[in-house]
């Protein structure tokens, strides 16, 4: 008798021990699906630093391994062309920016001259360079030849929202994290963060 005793004991112990892993389970996929709601359904936030560097915030978006291949195949497909292991990929960002540079700059004359000094065709010519644009190039009947070249610095910033317990904020390493947020920010006054994507994937 009192080895069936401990034997449905020990069933007991394991069967509440596996009940208890699926419930947590569950209840972190729902956790994961609810946040996931909540970042599609939030806008990207936009907001200025020092007055004019603009910056764009948003939430992550926790996909499976398999929901991130199969959601965005195509994406999945570029980053295998990377010289980066697919299977320990852990996120990705897309971010889509603008920039609009207003440019002044007067146009010198060049003189084009034949083989008797005398001046056959005036071409105009601009050139502009600042920190983040060079641009140069001229003007000839009318069509312009023109070479632009731009510069952008973008710092990315990803933090994370602990869960919290009667306002208390619970250790990220014990209890994981509430929600993953990943900052932008364009160090080019004229670039505005008009799109951000993140993405994190859970093997």
């Amino acid at each position: 008798m009192k080895r069936i005793v401990v034997i449905l004991s020990i069933v007991l112990v394991l069967a509440i021990l596996a009940m208890s892993a699926v419930y947590v389970k569950e209840r972190n996929n729902s956790s994961r699906l609810e946040a996931n709601l909540l970042s599609m359904n939030d806008t990207l936030a936009h907001y200025h630093v020092l007055d004019s560097l603009n910056a764009a915030q948003t939430k992550a978006l926790r996909l499976k391994a398999d929901e991130y291949r199969e959601l965005y195949a195509s994406e999945h497909e570029l980053v295998g062309k990377l010289q980066a292991d697919r299977r320990g990929l852990i996120a990705t960002i897309n971010t889509q920016s603008q920039t609009i540079s207003r440019l002044q700059a007067s146009l010198q004359p060049v003189y084009v001259y034949d083989t008797i000094n005398v001046v056959r065709d005036t071409i105009y010519c601009f050139d502009y360079s600042d920190k983040w644009v060079d641009v140069s190039g001229c003007i000839n009947d009318g069509t312009l030849d023109m070479s632009l070249t731009s510069r952008d610095e973008l710092l990315i910033v990803e933090s994370t929202q602990r869960k919290r317990f009667l306002g208390i904020p619970l250790p990220i390493r014990w209890f994981g994290y509430k929600s993953r947020t990943v900052d932008v920010l364009s160090q080019n006054p004229n670039t505005e963060i008009i799109g951000l994507n993140y993405k994190t994937i859970e093997q």
